[in-house]
This record gives structure tokens, C-alpha cells and sequence, in this order.
């Protein structure tokens, strides 16, 4: 059921790009979709499609954007480094000149995520420095693949290598708010989300239920890998309270389930490349929980080359998470209209 809500929450809203759920508690994914999606029936059309239809846009990597801010910012709550800064729209770093989407005045951690603040993070980064930055991503998951069952493997994205960040500031404070060189996958994005909802504790994606004979007889029951503890329950709370705080005063407004709350972080990542007509290519993202008070889910939205995270990808968080709290604890959604679109 809820992989049918998300590829129907996603045919409604994005042409190209990805959705993954995963179950907080588990880990466990419990929905996966990559859009465009190929045809059963006529395999050479799709094999031969510019859109690359065979390509699972879920488990390949992306520029990040601002989603890799909630990383930013578990590792300087980790490492005690709290911050304020004024924003004035741009900051100098390494003889780089680095721009906000407008002036945001005074901010703190909590308004830089939900204002989505480039100034805060990049300063903070020069605040905190190369390596706790750097083992805080590679704790959450980030360079690494993810085998989840013979024949299906994740791939690594792109971390970029500790002494570039190290010996150029520039590069770290690119890295602090997801561009330069890395890469992420959804299926990455969303592993950071579950650990953040569980309270700092991150399970490894996993993808088989169960092993069954040909006759539906149970074989091997999948073995969930062991938690591995990445932040604190502390810092995980207050995360969590940060991307509430995104969904109902920031940007995250339009991600805003009916009924629950939830939380999250939007992001509209440079690419650096530009699409046929000559226009710059952003990659459009939501990430969110659900509810808001102890999330059972994770919900990772991708749009290829969309308007802003705001108006491409949350609409789809939203109508995941409408129709999965209507499918659990019998909630009207607040409409279907979007859904039936096709």
C-alpha cells in the first residue's frame, strides 16, 4: 500500500526523479520509485529513451544542496560549536565570494535551516573545521555503497577526500551546505533522516523482508543490521526540532501533512549543468519525517531539474505522508484530486 501511495504522490508531481520511505525503527525500505519509469511492454523504446527510463534514480548520486545542512549541523551540535551570524546575503571565503537567496539578517542554527541560510553554514563550517565535518558524513553513510540484495547496489555518491577540504577553505565551505563535489543518493539522504528519528542511532537500509521456496514457504527471515550510534539522543531531538520547526515556519510550509505535523528540509542544489535550452540545472529536493512527535517515517523526495524544493518535492511528502496517515490510522487525506493525476 504505501508503495502505491508514493508512485501514485509521485506520477502526480515529478517527470523525472526519485522517492524513498524507510521505516525509522527498521531501517527497512518501504517504498522505492524512480521516475520516468520504462515500459513493461515494449523494453527496446525504453532502452533507447534520452530519459533513461532503466536508470534507478533513487540509488544514483545527485548534488545535495541544503539537505546535507542537517549534517552540517549534527556535527557542530556534536562537537559543542554553537553559532550566530549576520547575514548580509554573501560571505568571503578563500578569496571565494559565496551568495544567499537574499539577505537574512541575524540568525541562529534553528533560522538558518528554516530560512535555509547558505552565509550561517558556510561560516560555520570555518567555525568547526575539516574533520569533524568529514567523519560526521562518512558516520551518516555518505560515500559508501549499499548492497541491498544480490544484483541491486546503491551507489557510493561522491565524499569529497578529507584533504582537499582540509587545505582549502573554500572547498569545506562548499562541502558545509551540499555542493562542490559531492554526491549523494536519495536512498543516502534518507539513511541520514531515519538515524536523525532515531534517536542518533542509524540502521543500515535494508530491502528484503523475507526468503521464501517457490511455494510461498518461509525460509530465512531478513536479519535487520545492528544500530550503529552516529549522534546523540540529544543532538537528535533537537535536529528533529529544527526540521519541525523548518515544516511549519520555513520553507518547508508546502510539506505540511493535514493532520501530525512533520518535519524536514528542502534544498535546490546547483548542478553546474544546463538543460537544451541553455538554463542552469538545479536538482530539487525535500527530505522529511512523519508525524512530527516521534516520526515512524522517513520520506526522501527527488526532483530532476524541478523549480525549488519548495514546490516540487514537499507537495509529494505531503500527499505521502496524507495518504499513509489516512491508510494507518483512518484519516480523511485532505484531497485525492492530486493523486489521480496521471
Amino acid at each position: 500500500d504505501i508503495q502505491r501511495i508514493t508512485e501514485t504522490a509521485a506520477n502526480a508531481f515529478i517527470e523525472k526523479g526519485a522517492v524513498v520511505v524507510l521505516e525509522n525503527a527498521t531501517g527497512k525500505i518501504r517504498a522505492m520509485c524512480s521516475l520516468p519509469d520504462f515500459s513493461q511492454n515494449d523494453l527496446e523504446e525504453s532502452l533507447h529513451s534520452a530519459d533513461s527510463p532503466f536508470v534507478n534514480r533513487a540509488l544514483s548520486g545527485y548534488n545535495a544542496g541544503s539537505v546535507f545542512k542537517l549534517c552540517t549541523a549534527a556535527a557542530a551540535l556534536e562537537a559543542g560549536v554553537s553559532y550566530t551570524c549576520t547575514c548580509k546575503g554573501y560571505t568571503d571565503v578563500g578569496g571565494v565570494t559565496f551568495h544567499c537567496m537574499q539577505e537574512h539578517g541575524t540568525v541562529d542554527m534553528q533560522t538558518a535551516l528554516e530560512k535555509s541560510c547558505n552565509v550561517y553554514f558556510i561560516e560555520l563550517s570555518q567555525k568547526l573545521s575539516a574533520t569533524p565535518l568529514y567523519n560526521m558524513a562518512q558516520n551518516m553513510g555518505f560515500g559508501t555503497s549499499i548492497e541491498l540484495c544480490d544484483g541491486i547496489v546503491a551507489d557510493k555518491g561522491v565524499l569529497p577526500e578529507l584533504a582537499d577540504i582540509k587545505r582549502n577553505p573554500a572547498a569545506l565551505a562548499n562541502f558545509a551546505f551540499g555542493q562542490g563535489s559531492l554526491l549523494a543518493t536519495p536512498l543516502q539522504i534518507a539513511s541520514m533522516l531515519q538515524c536523525i528519528s532515531n534517536k542518533g542511532q542509524r540502521i543500515r537500509p535494508s530491502l528484503i523482508e523475507e526468503v521464501t521456496d517457490q511455494n510461498g514457504v518461509l525460509i530465512e527471515q531478513a536479519k535487520l543490521s545492528a544500530p550503529t550510534n552516529v549522534i546523540s539522543e540529544e543532538t537528535a531531538g533537537t535536529l528533529l526540532s529544527y526540521m519541525v520547526s523548518v515544516v511549519e515556519n520555513g520553507t518547508g510550509k508546502n510539506a505540511k501533512p493535514a493532520t501530525g505535523g512533520a518535519g524536514g528540509k528542502t534544498a535546490t542544489a546547483e548542478t553546474g549543468w544546463k538543460d537544451e535550452n541553455g538554463n542552469d540545472m538545479v536538482q530539487t529536493w525535500f527530505a522529511g519525517v512523519f508525524p512530527a512527535k516521534d516520526p515512524i517515517y522517513t520520506v526522501v523526495v527527488l526532483s530532476e531539474n524541478g523549480k525549488s524544493g519548495s514546490e516540487s518535492a514537499a507537495p509529494v511528502f505531503k500527499k505521502i505522508a496524507d495518504h499513509v496517515n489516512a491508510l494507518e490510522h483512518r484519516v480523511e487525506p485532505e484531497t485525492d484530486s492530486d493523486l489521480e493525476k496521471k
